[in-house]
């Protein structure tokens, strides 16, 4: 049986595009990875990094003879994954195709509505792809026995959801991906560097799921996992990954995906000793908070290969981190970023502005905390009520008919602030213009990341999609 997976991009139909990293769709490289240790034939066609248009996209899905094909969309390409459905209904009639992620996860009767749908994956992807196909081949039914999936009962858009299949918890016993559903050179970070002259190849880990913290405005849109609940691989697991990486795929740099490596710091600290242990010399970088760092547990990570740090700050204003749930105040976050440059790291902050209640004074106050930070990259997004997220909860009865093209960084449907929608585009300009500008910050970008970046992988073209960015706002 042939099981194709495609993820759609975020950006797909978006004309006006943010600089983004490109990273692994690594819960479904674990189910594909798991299906082929099962006998199923299984590819991966990832639009992040091979940006083709439809109909080819459905000549790669015809190509490879798909009996079952996953479509991974979000909410802003949910009308692309809509066409893309009745595209391959069209060329490949027999071919069943199920939906996943976190659009099919946030409103599967969406889904089920607007396109020929056999069924959709709910929130973790691997157990219940694997119980789906082995259905199939075995010629047993789809139904409600399967946990974590929604199939049609019919024509007319019904659909039935199963009982909610438990979260992971023993991580470890995950296999090791099969790196050959990759082409890995397009995946590159482009928020962060690593100090280095050699030529980077950039692989990726997962080590951890879940983030307990209750930020109104977090979805699958904008984080890797799913779920409250603090799940974590063991130290030696990975760092076994790491050295995987390194020695079979010739990786030198790691961009670690969990949305907070460093919530569980004793963990963290055990990683870093495993990986001075084994004296590996892959250099990685990681996501995490403010607050969830400390001087030992910095210096540890420096020693054991980091490189970089990245952490959202999204205010400077601490009312509005407050409105936000954010957990943190800005001098949390302040002290956390001198730990993480006094180790003379790399540091990308993430901030957003137009978020609900938000003055102009506030967004501003923001700008400030920026400058008082001084990371060697910034990101700006504007407050964007995705499914999945907790204020989407709050107003999806208003919205919830008019959810395309939703995007953080490239557009606002919605504005939830007391600043005027013109208004918020241009301080998302100037808030990049000013900073960059900014002769700290030329001084920061020549001194500790163009030496290294311009030898490395797109440093040119990110400068381009830069300025193609901006001349569209």
């Amino acid at each position: 049986m042939n099981i194709s997976f495609v993820r759609i991009a975020p950006f797909y139909d978006e004309p006006r595009q943010h600089p983004q990293d490109r990273m692994w769709p690594i819960p479904t490289l674990y189910a594909a990875t798991m299906l082929r240790e099962r006998g199923f034939e299984a590819h991966l066609l990832d639009t992040w990094v091979h940006t083709w248009p439809i109909e080819r996209i459905v000549d790669w899905i015809r190509d490879h003879r798909s009996d079952l094909v996953f479509l991974d969309g979000m909410t802003q390409t949910a009308e692309t994954v809509n066409d893309l459905v009745k595209r391959i209904a069209g060329h490949l009639p027999d071919a069943l195709i199920w939906g996943m992620g976190q659009h099919a996860t946030s409103i599967p009767d969406q889904l089920f509505s607007g396109a020929g749908f056999d069924g959709l994956l709910m929130a973790e992807p691997e157990g219940a792809a694997i119980d789906v196909c082995e259905a199939y081949r075995a010629g047993k039914p789809i139904d409600a026995s399967i946990p974590g999936i929604a199939f049609a009962t019919g024509g007319g858009g019904q659909f039935e959801t199963s009982p909610a299949r438990p979260l992971v918890d023993e991580l470890d016993d995950y296999p090791p991906i099969d790196h050959s559903l990759l082409d890995l050179d397009p995946y590159i970070i482009v928020s962060s560097h690593v100090k280095t002259i050699r030529k980077l190849r950039w692989g990726f880990l997962l080590t951890s799921r879940g983030c307990p913290y209750p930020c109104i405005y977090c979805s699958q849109t904008l984080r890797q996992t799913f779920g409250r609940a603090f799940r974590a691989m063991s130290p030696v697991r990975v760092v076994d990954d790491m050295e995987r990486q390194e020695r079979d795929c010739g990786i030198n740099a790691i961009f670690i995906e969990d949305d907070v490596f460093t919530f569980d710091m004793d963990r963290a600290r055990s990683i870093c000793d495993e990986y001075i242990r084994r004296d590996l010399g892959v250099k990685w970088v990681c996501q995490t908070r403010g607050d969830a760092l400390d001087a030992d547990l910095v210096d540890r990570m420096k020693r054991a290969g980091c490189a970089g740090v990245t952490f959202g700050v999204e205010s400077g204003s601490d009312r509005v981190l407050k409105v936000l749930k954010k957990k943190e105040t800005s001098e949390e976050m302040l002290e956390g970023a001198r730990l993480v440059k006094k180790a003379g790291l790399a540091l990308t902050c993430y901030y957003m502005i137009g978020n609900p209640t938000e003055t102009k004074t506030e967004a501003l106050e923001t700008l400030a905390l920026a400058k008082q930070i001084g990371s060697h990259v910034i990101q700006c997004a504007f407050f964007t009520p995705y499914p999945g997220s907790p204020f989407y909860e709050d107003v999806k009865n208003d919205i919830e008919d008019n959810l395309g093209n939703l995007s953080h960084y490239n557009s606002l449907r919605f504005n939830y602030s007391e600043i005027p929608e013109a208004e918020l585009f241009s301080l998302q300009r100037r808030f990049y213009l000013e900073y960059l500008l900014s002769p700290k910050q030329i001084w920061r970008y020549l001194t500790h990341r163009a030496p290294y970046a311009i030898i490395n992988n797109n440093e040119l073209g990110l400068i381009s999609d830069s300025l193609r960015f901006f001349a569209s706002s």
